[in-house]
């Protein structure tokens, strides 16, 4: 039997922890990820068209849908309007003219215009994002791009995102623009962009023709690919497979050194995907690539959900898998949530199982219910439970908690 070792306390992985470290830490990211789902999803945008290269030949140019007689009506009455108080054109007009054909040059006057009326800087960057998808999406890739504001923020960096995600072309001239660029926002905005337009090539992408250097670009990597596992698990129209495809991608980043164990932790506790036990046996490969501690916490990350789906299944598992099976980290948060979920299941499935589990496994399960019963002001039941500690160390680290617990909280029962 493993010797059991002295139980090192587990920083709690909260399911938002990793969701609030995102907003803080990567606003541009979060921003511009916002910005290409309003795009996409927020009204009505048409299907990508022809197969166009960063350079626009004449023969696409003349291949270009025109657009209807009462859009160009609708484009020019706003677009022939003067600036001023009575006719300040609102966002919403804004993202109207967007879905018209409009050309270079109207593109043009409305960004002119977009920066002289709007003074919101999130509201600038959605029109600014809007009008440069359209002539994305129109085949003016190439005029879109001259039209970028040169201006370093915001509004630049939801602009580039808006063109890495609706340029239709081959990646293989887009990696080579985005290696064109320094700032790591602007990078993070591409990538972003990329990621959310076509996630079945990310997921087959050879990531070491990509230079993944900053915290903001692995994380922004990390929040979109969330945010399109997301979307195809919970919508009616996504693709589950799709979902499954850059889950294994995103462990695949890992081991490339792509993304870091903060980052997939990010994705492993935000996900909608329904296949938990899949999500777990994914992690499990990594067990000889990655140290102990991050396996833990990788598992961990995974748990909440394993519970939720199939407690007593979890159960069995986490405590006969060799990579759990003595791991603190993981046991104690599996008795945590089970505990949040269903007291009175999780005491059942305790008093059950714990003759049968392995000794050492045992022994956390026990730590575990005892700091539980701490938490829930319990202490004659903690004390009892930590009774049972064969660790001298454990057992007095626990007992030592309970005075000071108790000074804060009335002792209450099982």
């Amino acid at each position: 039997m493993r010797k059991w070792q002295t139980i090192q306390k587990m920083k709690p992985i909260s399911p938002m922890h990793s969701r609030y470290y995102v907003i803080i830490v990567t606003v541009t990211a979060i921003t511009v990820l916002m910005i290409v789902l309003l795009l996409k999803y927020g009204f009505t945008i048409g299907p990508s068209i022809g197969d166009y290269t960063l350079r626009i030949s004449v023969k696409t140019k003349q291949s270009r849908p025109s657009a209807s007689s009462s859009n160009l009506q609708n484009t020019k009455a706003l677009l022939n309007s003067k600036a001023g108080a009575d006719t300040t054109l609102s966002i919403n007009d804004f993202l109207r003219l967007t879905r018209d054909n409009i050309t270079p040059e109207q593109a043009r006057v409305l960004l002119d215009r977009a920066k002289s009326e709007v003074k919101n800087i999130n509201n600038l960057a959605v029109i600014s994002s809007a009008i440069l998808s359209t002539l994305c999406r129109h085949g003016y890739t190439t005029e879109a791009w001259e039209l970028v504001s040169s201006n370093p923020g915001t509004v630049r960096e939801a602009e580039i995102g808006s063109i890495f995600k609706e340029s239709s072309g081959p990646v293989n001239p887009l990696l080579g623009k985005l290696e064109t660029l320094v700032d790591p926002k602007e990078r993070c905005a591409a990538l972003v962009g990329l990621i959310g337009s076509r996630p079945t090539e990310i997921a087959n992408l050879d990531f070491s023709k990509i230079s993944m250097d900053s915290s903001q670009e692995k994380l922004g990597v990390a929040v979109a690919i969330l945010a399109v596992i997301n979307h195809e698990s919970s919508t009616t129209s996504g693709d589950v497979s799709i979902a499954q495809s850059l889950l294994t991608k995103s462990m695949d980043l890992l081991k490339e050194g792509k993304l870091n164990v903060d980052n997939l932790v990010t994705i492993l506790n935000d996900n909608d995907a329904k296949d938990a036990f899949h999500q777990w046996d994914l992690v499990d490969r990594l067990k000889d690539g990655i140290a102990t501690k991050d396996l833990e916490r990788l598992h961990a990350a995974v748990v909440q959900k394993m519970i939720n789906s199939d407690a007593d299944k979890s159960m069995d598992l986490i405590c006969s898998s060799p990579s759990s099976k003595y791991s603190y980290p993981v046991l104690s948060r599996a008795i945590n949530i089970m505990y949040s979920a269903d007291p009175q299941s999780a005491n059942t499935w305790v008093m059950t199982h714990l003759p049968s589990v392995d000794p050492t496994t045992g022994q956390h399960i026990i730590a575990s219910v005892a700091q539980v019963a701490i938490k829930n002001g319990e202490f004659n039941a903690a004390r009892q439970w930590a009774n049972q500690i064969l660790n001298p160390e454990v057992k007095q680290d626990i007992l030592r908690q309970l005075p000071a617990a108790q000074a804060l909280k009335p002792s209450g029962g099982i």
